[in-house]
C-alpha cells in the first residue's frame, strides 16, 4: 500500500513538472493566417471518363506550372471500387484583379460501371510536386498549406 502512494506521489510530481517546463502562448505569439479554400465545382461522367473541376480561393501561385508543386493531385477512391486511370489535368489562374483558381482532372474508368459513383477525394495544397515524389531527393522546406476531404456521388449514364 506505502508503495503504490509512493508511486502516485511520484507520477504527479513529474507531470506538474512536465508542465512547468511546457511554453505557454501568448497573443503576441499567435500569427493568424488564412488558408486557400478549395470547393468541388462538378464532377462528371461521360463515356468513361470521370471528370473534375475544382475552385481554389486565395492561392497564390504565380504561373500555372507553380501549380504543380503547391497543388498535389488529388487521392481518390469510390466505394463501388471502380479503378480509375489518371490522364490529364489543366490549371486556370485568375487574372490579376480578382478569381479564382480552377483545376480540371480526367480519369479513365475501369469497366464495368455502376450506376451511380460514390467519390471521396482528399485534395491536398503544397508542397507537392516531383521533389516529394522520389526517395533520394532531399525535400525543400514548405508547410503544408491544407487538405480537403469531399465526397460526392455522381450519376453515370447508360450507353446505348
Amino acid at each position: 500500500m506505502k508503495y503504490n502512494v509512493f508511486v502516485g506521489l511520484a507520477l504527479i510530481v513529474i507531470f506538474i513538472s512536465a508542465c512547468a517546463r511546457q511554453p505557454t502562448s501568448s497573443a503576441t505569439d499567435t500569427v493568424v493566417t488564412s488558408s486557400p479554400q478549395a470547393n468541388l465545382l462538378s464532377a462528371s461522367v461521360a463515356d468513361d471518363v470521370l471528370t473534375l473541376e475544382f475552385q481554389i480561393h486565395g492561392l497564390q501561385a504565380q504561373s500555372v506550372s507553380d501549380l504543380d508543386n503547391m497543388i498535389c493531385m488529388p487521392y481518390i477512391n469510390t466505394r463501388e471500387n471502380v479503378p480509375l486511370a489518371f490522364f490529364y489535368s489543366e490549371g486556370h489562374l485568375p487574372d490579376k484583379t480578382e478569381g479564382d483558381t480552377v483545376l480540371v482532372y480526367k480519369y479513365h474508368l475501369k469497366q464495368p460501371l455502376p450506376q451511380v459513383l460514390h467519390l471521396n477525394i482528399l485534395l491536398t495544397l503544397g508542397p507537392c510536386g516531383p521533389d516529394f515524389q522520389e526517395s533520394n531527393v532531399p525535400p525543400y522546406d514548405a508547410d503544408l498549406v491544407a487538405s480537403y476531404e469531399m465526397q460526392t456521388v455522381v450519376n453515370i449514364p447508360k450507353r446505348p
